[in-house]
């Protein structure tokens, strides 16, 4: 009787999940795009919104989510990019980067830093302002 308790005890334990094999609910920064100068999206837009560690100067920044969208209609438009919040670390530099192509072209980038998640930098409702580059 005891030899079947312990096994049936060693397969159950055996079948629950460790914390590495739990899988982790990825969170999500959201917030919107907009234009510096309320211009207007040429049509076939494709947006491609990314969160990145840009904790290092001399470095390229390393991409922690992202998200593409397209069918955009107009400025602004909103975005929610899935992440792992476990890669994020409180002493490290976390920012957005918008990049909008249509025809092959690269037509609006943003052009300034817009910090996110640490340092006081928000976690939610982030706007993004981009630069039209058609001009």
């Amino acid at each position: 009787m005891r030899t079947t308790l312990l096994v049936l005890a060693v397969a159950f334990c055996a079948t629950l999940p460790t914390p590495a094999q739990e899988k982790k609910e990825p969170a999500k920064l959201a917030g919107t795009v907009d234009s510096q100068t309320k211009a207007d999206l040429p049509e076939g837009a494709v947006a491609t919104v990314a969160l990145q560690d840009t904790s290092l100067a001399d470095a390229p920044a390393k991409t922690i989510g992202m998200q593409k969208l397209d069918k955009l209609a107009k400025f602004p438009f909103a975005f929610a990019v899935e992440y792992d919040p476990a890669a994020i670390q409180p002493n490290r530099t976390y920012t957005m980067s918008v990049r909008i192509e249509a025809g092959g072209k690269l037509v609006f980038i943003n052009d300034t830093s817009t910090p996110v998640l640490t340092r006081g930098a928000p976690g939610k409702d982030v706007k993004v302002l981009v630069k039209d580059l058609r001009k």
